[in-house]
């Protein structure tokens, strides 16, 4: 073979190599060999078998609903307390808003009372954050209707238990929305933008 022949034909080698390769058809590197198939491993089917026991029943999924809308209701409320404190109407706003808190912390426990012993041991730490926002909210409910029972409301202590509360609701709130998104449960607001 001459050399000229040589070098057209290694010339012609190397540039049909590289279009392979290029075409994920051979060569070497990346993008070389055939695609890699599907391979159900065991760690991505435990994950799918998670998925599936964390998931909220329809039930749950409407008691969350109603929950969080009760919630942020009652968050609401915690705020226009804030602002009514220095006004005449205090004491009828105030036992109002201690039944919406009371409310809202019923319904909490019974939401977590719902869920399933798969999802509370799958999701523990989240319960666990959950319940342990729930127990500030009582706390500070609590703290709330002693001032309100005792007859004299006091416009700044007012403001200040009803801050608390709102933080604490506002807690409840975050810890909610975590844990219904790792159920798969969509606040209707988020359903309707996707």
């Amino acid at each position: 073979m001459s050399r000229s022949a040589r070098f057209a034909f290694l010339s012609l080698l190397a540039l049909s190599t590289s279009v392979f390769a290029q075409r994920g058809q051979g060569g070497h590197g990346q993008g070389g060999g055939p695609p890699a198939k599907a391979d159900p491993s065991a760690a991505s089917i435990r994950d799918f078998k998670m998925a599936l026991a964390v998931q909220a029943d329809p039930d749950q999924t409407a008691q969350y609903l109603s929950l969080a809308q009760s919630t942020e209701a009652t968050r609401k409320q915690a705020h226009e307390l804030q602002q009514l404190a220095a006004g005449s109407d205090v004491a009828k706003q105030a036992n109002d808003f201690k039944s919406a808190v009371e409310q809202t912390a019923s319904d909490d426990q019974d939401f977590v009372h719902s869920l399933n012993k798969a999802q509370k041991t799958l999701l523990k730490e989240l319960v666990k954050k959950y319940e342990k926002a729930d127990s500030e909210l009582a706390k500070q409910s609590k703290i709330f209707s002693e001032e309100v029972g005792s007859g004299k409301i006091d416009g700044s202590q007012l403001t200040a238990a009803a801050q608390k509360l709102e933080k604490a609701l506002n807690d409840v709130q975050t810890q909610q929305k975590s844990l219904a998104d790792e159920m798969g449960i969509e606040a209707q607001g988020q359903a309707k933008a996707n």
